[in-house]
């Protein structure tokens, strides 16, 4: 910032020069939000690694059908993504975050006997 004097105008006010610079917000949160993860550790489980690779077997069976009839490269992609995202979903499912406490029980001890101590 700059202050000049001597304004035009009749006045004791200075005339006051800023520039401001700007930094433009990246654009993270939206890109977070479309992403899925899934709860990949049933699949060391041999049952349920084999009812999956069974289940995506025969959707691509059928989809291996559908291919002869769709010439378009991006709606076959589409069909793939489809049929993964749909199995991952039945038999692993979404994984589910897990949120800590702010404050730990200990800190909430050490608050009580803090408050008791000043009391005295």
């Amino acid at each position: 910032m700059r202050v000049k004097r001597g304004a035009d105008v009749a006045s004791d006010h200075h005339l006051l020069i800023a520039k401001l610079k700007r930094k433009l917000k990246k654009n993270w949160m939206r890109t977070a939000t479309n992403r899925r993860k899934y709860n990949v550790s049933p699949l060391k489980d041999p049952q349920t690694r084999e009812e999956y690779k069974l289940n995506l077997a025969n959707q691509f069976q059928v989809l291996q059908e559908q291919y002869e009839e769709e010439p378009d490269l991006n709606s076959r992609w589409q069909n793939i993504k489809k049929i993964l995202t749909l199995n991952c979903q039945e038999v692993v499912g979404l994984k589910k975050t897990q949120q800590k406490d702010w404050i730990t029980t200990e800190s909430w001890r050490r608050i009580q006997l803090r408050k008791e101590k000043n009391k005295q």
